[in-house]
């Protein structure tokens, strides 16, 4: 005998079947037949190429090609040729980006990263690759999609060293768009740091998306979450465990005085990168028609520009084109025979001999010396912003055959540079690379790095409370094992280092005695948090305030 179901529960089982037809919908761009056109290698490994040792690609999908707001689950990309595939480390970051296409010039990975969520990372076997087949990677992370913006995806593969598969070990269809919505990166042995080559040719991507419904209701604006405690000039900012659902609107706001809040100007997605230059709070205002709430608040503090400067992943190799003697006349900066440096980088005290005191609207003469045949700049941050700029840097030579030969270098200190501490950089490299205005944070294959602290209108070995203040660097921040401190100490000097919580208990103390070098501070075993540094000498006490990161 057969049972009859009741007409109710026949309708409220083909609702829920429906409901489980429409929780998830794949959506292809460019629909319709799978393209490649005109790729050069380069382009045709991407995204998932490890021919180099460390490969990156950026990508721009319009709404109008996703076609509806949801949570992407993940995505997928077609392979057309299978040579020798390697073993494919891959990390993935997703982000909403007002325009669907980049700008006629490159960026760098750090520019297209930043604001950008972590949705994936892990390594994808070299079976995963099979020709003519979509390979699916399943985001660890969700991406709410909830906004009329562009979603912007990168995709890193760190084989690390050479890379591990020929130079078309595997291949991908591409579509050839009107816009350029793709900027791919390529180099071994370390991460690409230079602004990345643009292309038409994007490629195929299957979206996995479960849609969402229209909002109704006071929506749950979530949780403020940020890049960095600390920044030197911007912030990324985003929600999470705020409403999924469409017809949302989002409105950033700051305050540099905690309870006086203002609109950012353009500030109207779920996510925002925004610059400050004081420490400031962040909230977001999530509404639905004219029902609203506002995320938690978030500060971030801003970081002395001395702490903001580049001095990571700047590369060389100085066993044959170093930097050998450096000296500004009528200073007391004459630094000599200084050898090759460990790690290709040196940041010298502001002390004695290694460090200068110049004037506004004055002229120097600046003297160098190489070991080897080089190309050579220097740097000298006049505004104080913490970058080296185009205007502040000068050419030292193109080269240096003529052995142990004194170069010289006029620096002229502009009228208007800004009183106090700053840094003079100088750049060696072999002759015959670049070596220009904007090759000062650039990852160098050889040479050496050497920065210099100069003070403007600023006696920089002047001991007293205001100049030991801005004198004093405490570094790396944040930190993790130890941080180190500088300063313009007297030789033998007694230094007291206190530590304290957030929220004022002393932590740990010690005392140093100063020998020339910067002083170091262990802290493996102070949990991740915020807390502040006192550092007294004599006729000085100085707090700054450190954030511990793991």
């Amino acid at each position: 005998m057969i049972k009859k179901i009741p007409k109710y529960q026949f309708a409220i089982a083909l609702l829920l079947f429906i409901q489980v037809l429409q929780a998830q919908v794949t959506i292809t761009v460019p629909s319709g037949t799978l393209h490649t056109t005109g790729l050069t290698n380069a382009e045709w490994r991407k995204p998932m190429g490890t021919y180099f040792g460390y490969e990156r690609t950026a990508m721009i999908f319009s709404h109008t090609e996703i076609g509806q707001y949801g949570t992407i689950n993940s995505v997928s990309f077609y392979s057309d040729t299978i040579k020798t595939p390697g073993n494919t480390p891959v990390t993935i970051y997703m982000k909403e980006v007002p325009s669907f296409s980049f700008s006629a010039v490159g960026t760098t990975v750090a520019n297209e990263e930043s604001g950008a969520q972590l949705v994936y990372t892990g390594t994808l076997a070299s079976t995963a690759f099979i020709k003519n087949n979509w390979t699916t990677i399943t985001l660890s992370t969700p991406f709410l999609h909830a906004t009329s913006n562009a979603v912007e995806i990168i995709i890193e593969t760190n084989s690390t060293g050479t890379g591990n598969e020929i130079n078309l070990g595997k291949g991908f269809y591409h579509y050839n768009t009107s816009v350029y919505a793709f900027q791919y990166w390529s180099q071994d042995n370390t991460p690409p740091t230079n602004s990345g080559a643009l292309s038409y040719k994007r490629p195929n991507i299957q979206f996995d998306l479960t849609p969402v419904s229209g909002c109704s209701g006071t929506p749950n604006a979530g949780t403020t979450l940020s890049s960095t405690d600390t920044t030197c000039a911007a912030v990324s900012l985003w929600l999470t465990g705020n409403t999924a659902a469409s017809g949302l609107t989002y409105q950033w706001q700051d305050s540099v005085a905690s309870g006086a809040w203002t609109n950012i100007t353009n500030a109207t997605a779920s996510s925002v990168v925004t610059s400050l230059n004081a420490d400031t709070w962040y909230r977001c205002k999530v509404s639905c028609s004219s029902l609203f709430s506002y995320s938690t608040v978030k500060q971030v503090v801003m970081r002395s520009y001395l702490q903001c400067y580049c001095n990571t992943n700047l590369g060389g190799l100085c066993t044959t084109s170093a930097i050998d003697s450096v000296a500004i006349e009528t200073t007391t900066l004459a630094n000599g025979l200084t050898g090759c440096a460990t790690n290709n980088y040196t940041q010298y005290p502001a002390l004695g001999n290694t460090c200068a005191q110049l004037a506004s609207g004055q002229s120097y003469n600046l003297h160098t010396r190489f070991k080897g045949n080089v190309i050579a700049s220097v740097w000298l941050d006049y505004n104080q912003n913490g970058m080296f700029d185009s205007l502040e840097w000068k050419r030292i030579c193109l080269t240096s055959t003529v052995i142990d030969s004194d170069y010289v270098t006029v620096l002229a200190v502009p009228a208007n540079a800004k009183t106090g501490l700053t840094l003079m950089r100088i750049r060696s490299r072999a002759a015959g690379n670049a070596n220009s205005y904007n090759n000062a944070c650039t990852n160098f294959g050889s040479g050496e790095t050497e920065d210099y602290f100069i003070g403007i209108n600023y006696n920089v070995n002047t001991t007293t409370s205001n100049n030991q203040s801005a004198a004093i660097l405490l570094y790396p921040n944040p930190a993790n094992e130890s941080f180190n401190i500088s300063g313009s100490f007297a030789a033998g000097e007694t230094i007291a280092i206190k530590i304290y919580s957030i929220e004022g208990s002393l932590i740990n103390e010690s005392m140093e005695v100063y020998s020339g070098k910067p002083l170091k501070t262990d802290i493996y075993v102070l949990q991740a948090g915020s807390y502040f540094v006192k550092v007294s000498g004599k006729g000085f006490s100085i707090v700054k305030k450190m954030l511990i990161n793991r």
